[in-house]
């Protein structure tokens, strides 16, 4: 039987793509994003205004050295951060 846990954290963390595709950083833990699961956009912008929506939110599968994990995490667009909203491992 496996046992999933969650939290909701909304912490700061590091994204980044490179050569060997997508990571983030968090709570000193490097996490690769192995897919995308899912991805939403916030409604009060929707794409047809031509403009960016304020936030997108990302359902991804990751790999750390302490194993595999779901994530959701947050990009709000008008700042460029990243934040870590949920993961479960």
């Amino acid at each position: 039987m496996i046992t999933r846990v969650t939290h909701l954290y909304d912490e700061p963390i590091d994204s980044r793509v490179d050569a060997a595709g997508w990571s983030i950083a968090w709570r000193d833990t490097d996490y690769r994003v192995q897919r995308v699961l899912g991805q939403w956009a916030s409604p009060e912008r929707p794409a047809s205004a031509g403009e960016p929506p304020a936030l997108r939110l990302y359902r991804v599968a990751v790999e750390s050295a302490d194993g595999p994990g779901i994530a959701e995490i947050a990009h709000l667009v008008p700042t460029d951060e990243w934040r870590m909203k949920r993961l479960w491992n």
